[in-house]
């Protein structure tokens, strides 16, 4: 994953408690990340600095992305987390065994919430006051505080490993929408709670693990270096030529 402060640095997180930053894009530096865990997400939230977290319950903040300091244990999670968003005032975590935590002191203190399920939860997102958390086998969780969660009907039993959430589309709607497996996407309705597939016959039928949206284009990407790029209205869904046939995990838009 990838986050960026805005102005200065890029911070990029991987396997083995790899952490990179750069200030351009092109150059990057190695930090010490002080864990050998997996670090599977991190966000930047304006004010607070990054906040990373990963494998078995991993959760690192930094103010600058250089140095970087455990909130593991004071957290007190346990299983492996996948995605954090703290752009409510309630910072959310989701990740193994339908596990959410909530916290809004970054981490020195973190509560665990009930999801209703037990499937791994991949992604989560944040609009409208909205937080939304889509994982395996279809599930789609929707929240208006981070603390209490409702289970929506996704019409898929697909896993959804990613998204985004727009505030505009070409119909002038908001709405979230999410990839996944066996090339499922995914998209809400006006209030979040119910969830319809978009059906396109010229996407890729292979694992899709990432989406953004940038202008009036979105962007996906998958399995096997899979690139498609469809506008708003989809009169235009055409396959990129990516140049590598390694697995493309996510895709960010920078205005």
């Amino acid at each position: 994953a990838v986050a960026y402060d805005g102005s200065s640095t890029l911070v990029a997180v991987g396997y083995s408690g790899t952490i990179l930053t750069s200030s351009d894009g092109t150059t990057w530096t190695s930090r010490t990340s002080g864990t050998s865990d997996n670090i599977t997400n991190v966000f930047y939230k304006t004010g607070g600095g990054f906040v990373a977290t990963g494998g078995n319950g991993l959760l690192i903040i930094s103010a600058d992305g250089t140095t970087w300091t455990s909130k593991t244990s004071g957290c007190g999670m346990t299983e492996d987390m996948w995605s954090i968003n703290l752009e409510s005032s309630t910072g959310v975590i989701i990740g193994d065994n339908g596990s959410i935590y909530t916290s809004t002191d970054r981490g020195d203190s973190c509560t665990k919430r009930t999801s209703g399920t037990t499937v791994e939860l991949n992604e989560l997102l944040y609009g409208d006051s909205t937080f939304v958390a889509a994982g395996d086998n279809g599930t789609v969780l929707t929240s208006s505080d981070g603390i209490t969660w409702t289970s929506r009907s996704s019409s898929t039993t697909n896993d959804l490993y990613g998204g985004t959430y727009t505030d505009s589309d070409a119909d002038g709607a908001k709405k979230f929408v999410f990839v996944g497996a066996s090339g499922k996407l995914l998209s809400s309705n006006s209030t979040y709670t119910t969830w319809t597939p978009i059906e396109l016959s010229s996407i890729s039928t292979g694992n899709l693990f990432g989406l953004a949206r940038g202008g009036t284009t979105w962007v996906i990407v998958g399995t096997s270096g899979y690139i498609s790029s469809i506008t708003d209205d989809e009169s235009d869904v055409t396959t990129r030529t990516s140049g590598t046939t390694e697995y493309l995990r996510r895709v960010f838009y920078k205005p």
